[in-house]
């Protein structure tokens, strides 16, 4: 299993909280156009998303990585029997399996998200 040590600080105490509502704020209001929308998102039992990455912290503080989907995600993606080229159809496979050997932390997570894959494709 690889353990990632991490640089930034996963959890913040609720006195901080204020001051990350201030950061937040500040950056949304630095595009006026709306377009991008700054959020943060506390760590709820040693779990954090992030992107779509699960940052999970263990008891000792070792961090391992995950994929993660929100709860609302329904696994649909091209189908094989739509009239697309071969070539986009494969490469959705192709994708989803490469982001799982490459951000996967642990072998035993990569082998859930590998059969998570296969199943959903």
């Amino acid at each position: 299993m690889h353990l990632v040590r991490p640089c930034v600080l996963l959890s913040v105490p609720n006195s901080r909280r204020n001051k990350l509502d201030e950061l937040t704020d500040f950056l949304n209001n630095l595009d006026n156009s709306g377009s991008i929308k700054f959020t943060y998102e506390m760590e709820s039992e040693g779990k954090l998303p992030f992107l779509d990455l699960l940052i999970v912290r263990n008891e000792v503080g070792d961090v391992k990585l995950q994929i993660y989907s929100k709860p609302t995600h329904t696994d649909q993606y091209l189908s094989f029997c739509s009239h697309h080229p071969i070539e986009h159809k494969l490469s959705v496979v192709r994708t989803f399996l490469e982001r799982s050997q490459s951000l996967v932390s642990d072998s035993h997570d990569r082998q859930l998200e590998d059969a998570h894959v296969e199943k959903a494709l």
